[in-house]
């Protein structure tokens, strides 16, 4: 029973660090400067007008992974994870990558369906749906 035990935890481990080998080259885990000033694509309404939304990176996953908001929303992506991360759209832009406490954000102005992705991990993937 101890040697099936043991047995399991080395496969375990062998699944875990197979899911994080992308990761392994950015061992810090501060957030870069990069990422974490990143200006967002459009500026928000004067005053502070436009709706705010938050996606969280957490357990190799973004939550939510498919987020509604209305014209106008600025989103923001922050990685609750040890490990780094990207928001990559499909056709761009790129966060570029972000360690743990970093945050992304990117306004919305215009309707749509906006996939994106981590392209360090990319089984991670969600998608921003803009709707006036």
């Amino acid at each position: 029973m101890r040697k099936l035990t043991l047995i399991a935890a080395s496969l375990l481990a062998c699944v875990a660090l197979a899911a994080c080998s992308g990761s392994a080259a950015s061992p810090s885990a501060a957030p870069t400067a990069e990422a974490s000033a990143a200006p967002s694509e459009a500026p928000s309404a004067p005053g502070g007008g436009a709706d705010a939304s938050a996606v969280t990176i957490k357990g190799f996953a973004f939550a939510p992974v498919d987020l509604k908001v209305k014209t106008g929303t600025t989103v923001t992506w922050t990685n609750e994870d040890s490990a780094s991360h990207t928001v990559t759209f499909e056709g761009g832009p790129d966060s570029g990558s972000f360690g743990q406490g970093g945050t992304y954000e990117r306004t919305f102005d215009a309707p749509g369906a906006f996939a994106y992705k981590c392209s360090i991990h990319p089984s991670m993937k969600g998608t921003v749906t803009v709707a006036d």
